[in-house]
C-alpha cells in the first residue's frame, strides 16, 4: 500500500470533481451518480469553499423531508473542510479521519 497521499494519487489518479454552491443538491447527486463518487469539492472562483457528500444529502435533505431540486449545495455543504498535504502519510490521514470524523480528505489547495 502507498505510504503518502502523493503515492495514492499517483496510483488512483488525480481527477477531482467539483460543483458550485449555487447549484442544486439534485445536480450534485446526479453528478456523483454519473461519476460513481461519493463527494464533490465545492468551488467558488477556483477556491475550495466546502465539500458535499452523499451523507450530507441523506442527513440534511432526505431525512428532513426537503426537496433536492430546490435545495442549494451551499445550504447543506460542509464549510470547514479538513485538507491534507501530498507528503502526509496514510497513517496521518487515517488519524485525521478518525479524530475529525470525516470520510473525505481533499488535498490542500
Amino acid at each position: 500500500m502507498a505510504g503518502t497521499v502523493r503515492q495514492i494519487l499517483e496510483q488512483k489518479g488525480q481527477n477531482v470533481w467539483s460543483i458550485s454552491s449555487a447549484e442544486t443538491v439534485a445536480a450534485a447527486i446526479k453528478l456523483m451518480a454519473d461519476k460513481d463518487i461519493g463527494s464533490l469539492a465545492v468551488l467558488e472562483d477556483g477556491n475550495l469553499v466546502g465539500i458535499i457528500t452523499e451523507r450530507h444529502y441523506a442527513r440534511n435533505v432526505f431525512l428532513k423531508g426537503r426537496a433536492s431540486p430546490q435545495t442549494l449545495v451551499g445550504d447543506i455543504m460542509e464549510r470547514e473542510v479538513v485538507c491534507v498535504q501530498l507528503n502526509q502519510s496514510v497513517e496521518e490521514c487515517m488519524a485525521i479521519m478518525s479524530e475529525r470524523r470525516v470520510r473525505h480528505l481533499p488535498g490542500d489547495p
